[in-house]
């Protein structure tokens, strides 16, 4: 039996780095490297780079570079443009132009179609706090009403998509925890003249009203919404003063705005001191 003799055939060198033919300007010195593609470009604070070392840009394509340069050097706005917008957000961030990415954080802003998900992996990856703390917010409370993709969830990050999920299934626990175990009337005021009705009409309210909001499956009444309306609404067989009593209670007790909590505290994993939203 022969042994076998064929080779390996020997794999083939890496092509070389070529010059992107409408950015590659002969007489500037700032030489980048996109992808396999170099960009030598009157912008940038570093100097003596080359084509044999140029300053490498990770993690964008060569047309996310091509866009964010059409905005830079030609000064192209892709307003409605949601995939070119988010290119210069992403370039602008990495070299650290304020103005390009004050235009592009604009614009998308703009758009209609600009959602909670996209603006959250967006904040992350470019330092938006605001968007940050918008998105996550309205993410976290709204478990019912918008489930992640599979690629969203990819796209987010472990630690991101971890601290989103644990927040909601928390929030979701301490309605339920309120709607099933309603805070009950320890003390009445002076002009309540039936303490036992009293108190047995604010417990069928609450079961009956605040519970299903608390809890509803499709658009569940966030918990300050919940306190405005116990503070407006005329409750049957509840005395107003009571009434006023409770709402006061709940207010300093915080149990309705519980939710506000668990997302500071989600957020604080995700968003540096330093980048903080100022208040």
């Amino acid at each position: 039996m022969q042994a076998n003799t064929a080779t390996v055939p020997p794999t083939a060198p890496p092509a070389a780095p070529t010059h992107h033919p409408s950015y590659y300007f002969q007489e500037c010195d700032v030489v980048f490297l996109v992808g396999n593609t170099l960009y030598c470009l009157p912008i940038g604070t570093q100097t003596g780079s080359s084509d044999q070392n140029p300053i490498p840009v990770p993690n964008v394509t060569s047309e996310e570079f091509d866009r964010f340069l059409d905005y830079q050097l030609r000064h192209i706005v892709p307003r409605g443009n949601q995939e070119a917008l988010t290119s210069i957000l992403k370039v602008a961030h990495f070299l650290q132009f304020d103005e390009a990415q004050q235009m592009a954080r604009q614009a998308l802003e703009q758009l209609p179609n600009f959602d909670h998900v996209t603006k959250l992996i967006l904040g992350l990856r470019t330092n938006i706090p605001d968007w940050v703390t918008a998105a996550f917010g309205a993410l976290a409370l709204s478990a019912s009403e918008r489930t992640l993709t599979w690629p969203e969830s990819e796209l987010l990050g472990f630690g991101p998509y971890r601290a989103l999920m644990e927040a909601r299934w928390e929030i979701v626990m301490h309605r339920r925890r309120l709607a099933y175990s309603f805070p009950e009337m320890a003390s009445h005021a002076a002009s309540c003249l039936d303490n036992f009705d009293c108190e047995w009409g604010w417990k069928t309210e609450w079961k009956a009203k605040v519970a299903m909001y608390l809890i509803h499956p499709d658009t569940p009444v966030l918990g300050m919404q919940v306190l405005t309306l116990l503070e407006a609404t005329e409750m049957r067989d509840v005395n107003d003063e009571c009434r006023t009593k409770m709402v006061n209670t709940i207010r300093r007790s915080g149990m309705l705005v519980y939710e506000d909590t668990v997302i500071e505290r989600a957020l604080a994993t995700l968003i540096p001191p330093t980048l903080s939203p100022r208040c």
